[in-house]
């Protein structure tokens, strides 16, 4: 019986066979396929998704043999193509439904890259790659070398059965959202009715798609590292040890005795009693500066310990938010068990000339996103659900059975929303997760035309209300004038320090923080430190910055910095005064935020202005 060839590895020129990988990415994808009970359709991806390689041609090509060059070779098509037949034999034997062949087939013609099913011409992509004929007899000749006959159609059997029973799930989904709409007085219109369904079936593909994908690259990669593939440890122990060390920091936080102090804790032990529910998509409302961060974490930590939750997901629109955030969530994490995904830590790896091992470390872990806890961007998580690049595909299957945190929630483009609603009502209620959305300024998202479906019990500190009392510690003014030029603002800029001993100026562009900046330093560079903070600075710099700011405010040197809105989410960092420039509520209410943060005084004052010079109406 000839041997057929699925890899060589580069270092030693040891080859591995069709039927090997095909056995490892079945028994990798089987696992990945418990997590939302599609255990069996999971494998029969794997066993079948490389079975074109079983033929001489492709044997040849990857020896060296052949004049084939790379993807000359159509080594997906047959897969799909037996297992179609194989359902139309079934239908006909049992009127087993075909559609479960239909998605696997799909996922493996996919693979390597993602397909659209029809073509620009109107033609059924799926149809003419399985009516190509090529190697069919040899290949079915060669399969009983991966895979015997029956046991294709006993997995197939079992794999009907978990594509029926999650049919049901999604149906159930559409009827809970057609409710929702009527809830709140905004009936679905026809074409959104036909959208969700066709949504969910797509999500659906894509989530076996992962599944697969990331089987196969894991095996792939194992082989080329000669490495005997294992499964993740479990998760109960890393939640365990987590959960002591939140522990300790609450312990040493409940001996401040401080107003503020007991408010934060108050919100904390509210959270963690919220772990005691069973969560789909629930709201944190929590004022600025009330460690919504912390609070976040330890429900995260009490629910994951408590309901079998394989993941945590902390995830952030902004990178000056994420790198702040990461450091506290590392430090209860554990280094071992987190893994911070964004692009600066990826610049700081790749410009030291000596972490070129953890940088390919950092690689392999970003690619497979498999660490217990990950801190990411709102970027890397919208993309893990909607880029159509096979890197993005393969995390996706990840999000299943986790805890996933979105921390400024009132970030997401409005043009994102709709996807974001349909998203995450399938993370919840098909993939086993929980989302809680993290803001003081919250979207209503529950009111969209495709409506988000927030749990019965919505708030996790329930009333909330006391907290923002608690916390009340500034007084939002207008400035008094219609509008400020520059030169205007910049003189009731300097007013305000000379009264406060520092002050903080949020403006909506960038141009306009470097113009401030310029006029500020000109009138204060005698008295008082001028900063600049901008998205144009490289990370290293901006944290530099911050970390500056920091260790003046807290000597009570004088101080002035002017911004763009980086600032105004999650930089824990506070002024006695602060001017914003006219924007949304949103954006006065985050502002506010790094003003009097930790209640160092009784109350502080945010002016909010208008600058001639700023477009704001069109930002």
């Amino acid at each position: 019986m000839a041997e057929y060839i699925s890899h060589i590895r580069e270092s030693d020129k040891k080859e591995q066979t069709v039927s090997e990988h095909s056995n490892n990415v079945a028994k990798i994808a089987s696992e990945f396929g418990q997590a939302v009970q599609m255990s069996h359709t999971a494998w029969l991806q794997g066993i079948l998704h490389d079975a074109g390689k079983l033929c001489t041609d492709f044997t040849e090509y990857i020896r060296g043999k052949s004049d084939a060059k790379r993807g000359e070779i159509d080594h997906s098509y047959m897969g799909a193509k037996y297992l179609a037949n194989l359902a139309i034999e079934l239908y006909k034997e049992s009127r087993l439904n075909p559609d479960a062949a239909l998605l696997i087939g799909r996922t493996i013609l996919s693979h390597h890259g993602l397909h659209d099913w029809l073509t620009e011409d109107g033609e059924n992509y799926f149809e003419k790659r399985t009516s190509i004929i090529k190697q069919d007899k040899e290949v079915e000749c060669a399969l009983p070398e991966i895979v015997s006959d029956g046991t294709l159609k006993k997995y197939y059997q079992e794999s009907v059965k978990e594509y029926d029973a999650m049919q049901q799930k999604m149906e159930q989904l559409y009827k809970e959202m057609i409710a929702k709409g009527e809830q709140e007085k905004r009936n679905l219109s026809d074409d959104a009715k036909s959208v969700i369904p066709s949504f969910y079936q797509g999500f659906l593909e894509r989530l076996m798609q992962s599944i697969l994908m990331d089987a196969d690259q894991t095996d792939a990669a194992n082989f080329n590292d000669d490495i005997v593939y294992t499964s993740p440890k479990e998760s109960t122990a890393v939640w365990d040890d987590m959960a002591k060390r939140m522990q300790e920091k609450c312990t040493t936080f409940r001996k401040k005795a401080d107003a503020i102090s007991r408010q934060r804790m108050n919100i904390s032990d509210r959270c963690a009693a919220f772990a005691n529910h069973d969560v789909k998509i629930c709201r944190l409302v929590v004022p600025t500066g009330g460690g919504k961060t912390l609070s976040a974490l330890r429900f995260a930590i009490d629910y994951s310990q408590k309901h079998k939750i394989d993941q945590i997901f902390y995830i952030a629109p902004f990178n000056s938010i994420l790198e702040q955030n990461s450091d506290v969530i590392r430090e209860i994490a554990g280094e071992e068990n987190f893994l911070e995904h964004h692009s600066n830590v990826f610049s700081q790896l790749e410009d030291d000339e000596k972490e070129s091992e953890k940088l390919s470390t950092y690689q392999m872990r970003t690619e497979r996103w498999d660490m217990p806890v990950i801190a990411t961007t709102l970027v890397q998580f919208l993309n893990a659900l909607f880029d159509g690049k096979s890197s993005s595909v393969r995390r996706m299957h990840h999000l299943c059975r986790a805890v996933i945190i979105i921390d400024e929630v009132q970030a997401i483009p409005a043009k994102c929303i709709h996807l974001f609603n349909l998203a995450m009502n399938f993370l919840t209620h098909i993939c086993g997760s929980t989302v809680v959305l993290c803001s003081a300024t919250q979207p209503c998202l529950e009111q969209a035309e495709y409506p988000i479906l927030l749990d019965e019990q919505e708030s996790m500190t329930a009333d909330f209300q006391a907290d923002f009392d608690a916390f009340r510690r500034t007084i939002l003014h207008s400035a008094g004038k219609k509008s400020f030029s520059y030169e205007d603002a910049a003189d009731f800029c300097t007013e305000q320090y000379q009264k406060n001993g520092n002050l903080l100026l949020v403006v909506n562009t960038k141009q306009a923080a470097l113009t401030m900046f310029q006029k500020l330093k000109e009138r204060n560079s005698e008295f008082a430190t001028v900063l600049h903070l901008s998205t144009n600075m490289c990370p290293a710099h901006r944290r530099t910055v911050i970390q500056q700011m920091r260790e003046q405010l807290a000597a009570h040197q004088p101080l002035i910095c002017v911004t763009t809105q980086l600032i105004e989410a999650g930089v824990d960092i506070s002024f006695r005064c602060v001017v914003r420039s006219m924007s949304g509520l949103d954006h006065a209410a985050q502002a506010a935020g790094r003003c009097n943060r930790n209640g160092e005084y009784d109350c502080c004052s945010v002016y909010l202005i208008q600058l001639k010079e700023e477009s704001w109406l069109l930002l």
